[in-house]
């Protein structure tokens, strides 16, 4: 029964948690904490370090007070599809811009949890490409291209 329940995603989930923030912590360990009114370089990465720590600790302690059956298969459909989507960004962004690099990369990662209601996907998805597009280029002057280099003769520059 114990065993059980540290199987649960939970658990999982609560000791990943638990390992990357003290990773984090011990990385940060040398960098300056500073003063309350004067804070150091170090100080947001140990708190942020802290919180998730504490998150970790929450979820483990939750999933210790649960019976939850263990999964009984691991399931590689959404982690392959949401890599995929990464890599569909990564090597779309400069040839076709970050308007139409967004919603393929959307796209493909809506495939991750299936059913897929593919037009309101495609309506999500260009959204989700022009909000992008405006927040991190126009707003944020991020030297990213709008549109690529391969659209550019058909769309001229943005």
């Amino acid at each position: 029964m114990i065993r059980e329940r540290w199987k649960s995603s939970d658990a999982i989930t609560g000791i990943l948690f638990c390992l990357i923030s003290i990773g984090f912590m011990i990385g940060g360990r040398n960098l300056p904490l500073g003063t309350a009114s004067r804070m150091g370089a170090g100080w947001f990465p140990m708190a942020v370090a802290g919180c998730m720590l504490l998150v970790g600790v929450i979820i483990l302690v939750r999933a210790s007070l649960e019976t939850l059956p263990a999964p009984t298969a691991f399931v590689w459909r959404p982690i392959v599809l949401i890599a995929a989507a990464l890599v569909v960004f990564a090597l779309t962004l400069e040839r076709l811009g970050l308007v139409f690099a967004v919603p393929l990369s959307v796209m493909v990662s809506a495939y991750a949890h299936p059913p897929v209601a593919v037009r309101r996907m495609l309506v999500y998805a260009l959204l989700l490409g022009i909000a992008c597009s405006i927040v991190f280029v126009k707003w944020l002057g991020l030297q990213v291209p709008i549109v690529g280099a391969w659209l550019e003769p058909f769309l001229g520059r943005w």
